[in-house]
C-alpha cells in the first residue's frame, strides 16, 4: 500500500508550489519533539510536522490523515513502537522511523526487520540531522516503491504470459537444442496424459513415436529446422496420440546466434483430413453420377428405337411365325438393359421425383408383408417403426425401393439365414456432426436403419460399394447397381446414407431425412432440458482412435474425467492400477479381442456400483434383436451428436441400475 499523496522534499528542496512535506512525529518527551521540530524551522523548509504522545494519537492522526513519513519513539505510553510496523517497509502506507534513547545493534535488528525504514539513537546532533536522514529515507524509499512496482509488473507479465501459453487450445512444448521436453502446455499435458514431471527432459520423438523408436522420423520438422535455421512446419501422422497433426518448430537463438530453445505446435487436423477424404468421396460420386446420367441418357435413345422397332416387328409377324421367338429375345433384353438404365438415372439423381410429405412409419408397415415374403423363412425380420415419427418429404415410390433395394443386400448377405431390422425415429443433428458430414446440415430429421447379421464389409468394401457396377457377389448374381440406384435416391431427397460395418460383425445402414415444416401442424412449447454436465470419472473403451479423440474431448468439455483404452485387456489393466473409483464405463460393442459385454461383465465383478453403457454403429433394436446385449442394457448409437452423448451420459450416471 502506499501513501495517499507522494513524499515531499525538504530543505533545498522546496518550491513555491510544493505541496508541504507532511512529517507525523510521535514522542512523549516534549523536549524531544521541541529539539526535532526546530530542526525544520530553517525559511527554506516546506514541513508540516504533527504530533502525537500515544500509539493511540499515532492511529487516530494517521486515520485521518496519513503522513509522507512518521518519526516514532521505540517505547511510548501504551506500547512499543514495532506494533505500528509492516515487513516488509514497502508494504507499509509510508516510512517509518524508530527513535529511541538507548539503542543497540539488536534492538536497530529488530525494528529493521519489523518494518522500519531506518533507526535513530536520539541525540541533540542527530535532531539537527533530522532533515538530511528524512532526505535520505524518503529517497531509499521511493527507490523501494519503484522496485516492487517493477517486480509487481514483472511478476503480472509472467502469469499473463503463463496464462496465454496454457490458455492456447493447440499442445504447445518448449524444446532444448537436443529436442528434449523442457515444459509443455496444459493442452499438451492433456493431449498425452501425462504432468510435466513425467515429460520433462525426455526427447519428444520417443514420447510421441514410442519409446522403441532410435531418432526422430525423416518428416520431422526439428530436423528440418536444425538445417535451414528457420521455422519449419509439416504433416505428421502422430502413432501414440492416433492422430494427423499439422506440426511447426520455431527455433529461439542467443545473444550469439546459438539455438537455445525451440518452440514445438502441433495441431489436431485429423478431423479435417478426414472431411477432405469425405469430400473427395463426395465429389467423385458426384463425378461418378454426371457420368452415369449422361450414359444413361444416351442408352435410352438407343434402347427406344431397338425396343420400338422389336415391338413393330412382332405386331406385324403372324403368331406361329418362328422368328417371333427370336425377336421377344432381343426385347427382353431391351428391357433388362432399359432396367439398368433406370437405375443409373436413379444414381445420377435424374429420376423423375413426386415428392409428398408422408411418414416413414406408414411406409415400412405398409412394406412389411412384401418384405417378408421377399426375404424368405430362413432370415428373421423385426420391425421397429418409432410411432412419434416427424413427418419427411419425399417421393414415397423411390423410398420403398430404397427399403426394397437395401432389404435385398441385406438378405444376399446372410445366405445361411440371420436377422433383419428395419427401425425409425427422430433425430436431432447438430453442428458437431455437420463438422463431421460435410454433406450434412444441422437441424432435425429421421433416421431410416435397416441393419443384418450378415458376413459385414472392410473398410476398402465400404467406401466403393455406391459406385455403379461394383459388386462383391459372384458374375452374374448382381449388377452392382442396387446400392447406387439407393444413394442417388436418397441424395436427390435431400437426405444423407451411412454405412457402419466390419467384417464378420453385420451391416447397418442409416438414412437421415430432413423434417418437414410443412408437416408440423402443432405449436411446439420449449422445454428446458436438464444439464448434462457432471465430475465423475468415466472409461472409454473405443477402438477407432478418431472416435475415441472426439467422444473423450465431448466428455471433458461437459466436466467428466475421462481415461481411455482402446481394448479390453488395456481397460482390465488399466483398472487394476487404479485405487480411485471409475463411475461409469462408455464402451463400444465390437472391440477386437474381447467384446463390449465381455468387458463389462468382468469389470462389474469387480467393481458392482459402475453404471455400463455401450455404442455401437448398429442400432440398439439390431443389437438386441441380434443377442449382442440384454434387452434393457444402456445403448446409444453411432453417429450420435454431443449433446446425445452427454445426455445419455448423464442419465446412465443418474440412474438407479
Amino acid at each position: 500500500m502506499t501513501s495517499s499523496h507522494p513524499p515531499r522534499p525538504t530543505q533545498s528542496h522546496a518550491s513555491p508550489d510544493t505541496r508541504p512535506l507532511s512529517i507525523l512525529l510521535v514522542d512523549d518527551d516534549p523536549a524531544h519533539a521541541e529539539a526535532i521540530e526546530r530542526a525544520f524551522r530553517d525559511p527554506g523548509s516546506n514541513t508540516q510536522i504533527r504530533t502525537a504522545g500515544t500509539l493511540l494519537e499515532y492511529r487516530t492522526a494517521m486515520a485521518d490523515d496519513p503522513p509522507d513519513i512518521a518519526l516514532v519513539d521505540l517505547n511510548l505510553p501504551d506500547g512499543r513502537a514495532v506494533e505500528i510496523l509492516t515487513s516488509p517497509p514497502e508494504a507499509g502506507p509510508f516510512p517509518v522511523v524508530i527513535m529511541t534513547s538507548f539503542g543497540d545493534e539488536q534492538i536497530a535488528v529488530s525494528a529493521m526487520k519489523s518494518g522500519a525504514m531506518d533507526y535513530v539513537v536520539k541525540s541533540f546532533e542527530a535532531f539537527k540531522n533530522m532533515p538530511r536522514t528524512i532526505d535520505r529515507v524518503l529517497r531509499e524509499w521511493t527507490l523501494l516503491q519503484d522496485r516492487r512496482k517493477a517486480e509487481e509488473s514483472l511478476h503480472k507479465a509472467k502469469l499473463d504470459m503463463e496464462a496465454i501459453f496454457h490458455g492456447i487450445s493447440h499442445p504447445i512444448v518448449i524444446l532444448d537444442p537436443e529436442q528434449r521436453i523442457i515444459v509443455g502446455n496444459r493442452k499438451f499435458e492433456e493431449q498425452v496424459g501425462q504432468d510435466i514431471g513425467e515429460y520433462r527432459n525426455r526427447q519428444c520423438w520417443k514420447l510421441f513415436h514410442g519409446p522403441e523408436v532410435m531418432g526422430p522420423p525423416p518428416d520431422c520438422p526439428f530436423v528440418a529446422m536444425k538445417q535451414s535455421h528457420d521455422a519449419e512446419t509439416c504433416i505428421m501422422q502422430v502413432e501414440t496420440l492416433s492422430g494427423v497433426f499439422l506440426v511447426s518448430c520455431t527455433p529461439i537463438f542467443d545473444a550469439e546466434g546459438r539455438l537455445e530453445k525451440v518452440i514445438h505446435i502441433a495441431t489436431d487436423i485429423t478431423e479435417q483430413k478426414r472431411a477432405e477424404t469425405e469430400l473427395r468421396e463426395s465429389q467423385k460420386m458426384e463425378a461418378i453420377g454426371r457420368l452415369a446420367g449422361g450414359v444413361a441418357h444416351d442408352f435410352n435413345n438407343m434402347l427406344s428405337i431397338i425396343n420400338g422397332y422389336a415391338e413393330l416387328l412382332l405386331m406385324k409377324l403372324n403368331a406361329d411365325d418362328p422368328l417371333r421367338s427370336e425377336i421377344g429375345q432381343i426385347l427382353k433384353a431391351g428391357n433388362r438393359a432399359a432396367d439398368l438404365t433406370r437405375q443409373l438415372l436413379a444414381f445420377s439423381r435424374k429420376s423423375i421425383v413426386q415428392p409428398k410429405v408422408i411418414s416413414l412409419y406408414n411406409v415400412v408397415r405398409g412394406m412389411e408383408k412384401m418384405l417378408h415374403r421377399l426375404i424368405g423363412e430362413d432370415i428373421c425380420m423385426v420391425i421397429e417403426p418409432a410411432g412419434d415419427l416427424g413427418h419427411v418429404k419425399a417421393d414415397p415410390g423411390l423410398i420403398e425401393q430404397v427399403i426394397l433395394n437395401l432389404a435385398i443386400n441385406s438378405r444376399d448377405a446372410m445366405p445361411q439365414g440371420g436377422q433383419l431390422t428395419i427401425e425409425t425415429r427422430n433425430v436431432e443433428l447438430d453442428e458437431i456432426f455437420s463438422q463431421r458430414h460435410v454433406s450434412v446440415m444441422p437441424g432435425a430429421y429421421v433416421m431410416l436403419a435397416v441393419s443384418d447379421t450378415g458376413e459385414g464389409m472392410d473398410e476398402a468394401t465400404r467406401q466403393r460399394i455406391f459406385e455403379p457396377f461394383f459388386t462383391t457377389k459372384e458374375k452374374g448374381k448382381g449388377t452392382g447397381l442396387g446400392l447406387s440406384m439407393v444413394y442417388g435416391i436418397v441424395k436427390q431427397n435431400n437426405g444423407s446414407i451411412w454405412v457402419y460395418s466390419e467384417p464378420g460383425q453385420g451391416t447397418t445402414f442409416k438414412i437421415y431425412l430432413p423434417c418437414s415444416a410443412d408437416a408440423a401442424d402443432t405449436e411446439q412449447i420449449a422445454s428446458i432440458e436438464p444439464s448434462a454436465r457432471g465430475t465423475e470419472t468415466l472409461l472409454l473403451v473405443e477402438d477407432e482412435e478418431a472416435v475415441c479423440l472426439l467422444v473423450k474431448e465431448i466428455l471433458l468439455s461437459a466436466g467428466y474425467k475421462v481415461l481411455t483404452a482402446v481394448n479390453g485387456g488395456e481397460a482390465l489393466m488399466l483398472l487394476e492400477r487404479r485405487r480411485d473409483p471409475v463411475h461409469l464405463l462408455l464402451t463400444d460393442v465390437v472391440l477386437p479381442g474381447m467384446s463390449g459385454r465381455e468387458l463389462a461383465d468382468r469389470l462389474l465383478k469387480i467393481h458392482p456400483e459402475m453404471k455400463i453403457l455401450f455404442m455401437s454403429g448398429y442400432t440398439d433394436n439390431a443389437i438386441v434383436h441380434h443377442g449382442v446385449l440384454d434387452p434393457g442394457a444402456q445403448f446409444i448409437g453411432k453417429p450420435f451428436t454431443m449433446k446425445a452423448v452427454q445426455r445419455k451420459v448423464r442419465e446412465v450416471l443418474d440412474s438407479d441400475v
